[in-house]
């Protein structure tokens, strides 16, 4: 069976790749997303449950991850 590179397969089609998006870009842009909504204070349930667990009288900007934070949390403050 012949083996085929993931960068190969994330070219684009007009390159003779499967114009496939690289994951860990796709995953970072989403982690990117979640930490715009708990920055902009958007009114859902899920960031309402983040900034009580997680924020308290902490700016998002300013907050440092614990050990014993999920490890979503700690890769929405990574991002």
């Amino acid at each position: 069976m012949k083996m085929i590179a993931w960068d190969r397969v994330c070219m684009p089609k007009v390159k003779a790749g499967l114009g496939l998006q690289k994951a860990e870009a796709i995953n970072k842009a989403f982690q990117c997303k979640l930490a715009w909504k708990v920055i902009s204070k958007e009114e859902n349930i899920w960031v309402h449950v983040m900034r009580t667990k997680y924020l308290k009288q902490h700016n998002f900007l300013s907050c440092l991850p614990k050990s014993t934070d999920s490890p979503i949390w700690k890769s929405i403050l990574k991002s």
